[in-house]
């Protein structure tokens, strides 16, 4: 939800189609182990109203729907029109609503939610501190939030560019993150987790050309097929690769004590 600017947009409206496709996001096994994760770490209950924020095509939603079974619909929030539009079938269990993370935590719908999710999108949030002053006023009463980010992609069959420039922005989103849930007072628990899964190479590389990562939109046609070139000569003619993904689920509530400092408990 990179401010959805021009460059944002015009990405996902050409993948929204096909985002679903991407074994990196629609593999079953991976959709059940991370959908556990945010049912147990948010502690989800079926009378819990739940907001994904930056949800794109809602296929966690989807997941967690099946197995919370909720009494009310999963509000789905992404500034992205093509994106949403591959839910549209799923309005029985979900409420799409085209509008940029600031703009809904700032509206009157923001208010019923008690449960906010946040998967893989904070780096794209436009004035981070804002979003965040917003959200700590609304985590009153037992609400809470649950913000997914990945570790590192160290794991991945990245080229050494793409990897370098992927982790200079996790480490400057987190150190972000942390001195603005410290100054707002919000209480903060940060846990690692860890999924071993293989991968089709050539499948691999087709999401490596559609730019299934932010990252990659700063990079072009030419410095991506340069960059599978390094991954085909390092691996070799490995027709599967081992996935090593390693996730932070950062769970957050608000203490609004007069102690003055948020807590943090850091992995």
């Amino acid at each position: 939800m990179k401010n959805i600017n021009n460059n944002t947009h015009s990405h996902y409206s050409k993948i929204g189609k096909k985002y679903d496709s991407f074994e990196f996001y629609s593999n079953i096994n991976y959709l059940n182990w991370f959908s556990d994760k945010i049912i147990n770490y948010l502690n989800i209950t079926k009378n819990d109203i739940l907001c994904d924020i930056g949800c794109g095509t809602a296929l966690i939603d989807k997941v967690i729907h099946k197995k919370i079974n909720f009494t009310k619909k999963i509000i789905c929030v992404d500034p992205s029109e093509a994106m949403l539009s591959n839910i549209e079938k799923n309005s029985d269990i979900i409420i799409p609503i085209n509008m940029t993370a600031n703009q809904f935590v700032n509206s009157s719908q923001a208010n019923d939610v008690n449960v906010f999710l946040m998967n893989f999108v904070i780096h794209h949030i436009h004035n981070l501190q804002s979003f965040i002053n917003k959200i700590t006023l609304l985590l009153t009463s037992g609400k809470r939030m649950l913000i997914t980010i990945r570790h590192t992609m160290k794991g991945f069959p990245l080229f050494e560019k793409l990897s370098n420039e992927y982790d200079k922005g996790a480490n400057t989103t987190l150190t972000d993150l942390k001195l603005i849930f410290i100054n707002n007072n919000l209480d903060v628990n940060i846990n690692i987790e860890q999924r071993n899964y293989t991968i089709e190479s050539t499948h691999f590389f087709h999401m490596l050309r559609n730019r299934f990562i932010s990252t990659l939109y700063d990079f072009n046609d030419d410095e991506i097929e340069l960059g599978i070139q390094e991954i085909k000569k390092k691996y070799g003619n490995v027709k599967l690769f081992n996935i090593s993904d390693e996730v932070l689920f950062i769970t957050i509530k608000s203490i609004r004590d007069t102690t003055g400092g948020g807590r943090m408990v850091s992995v």
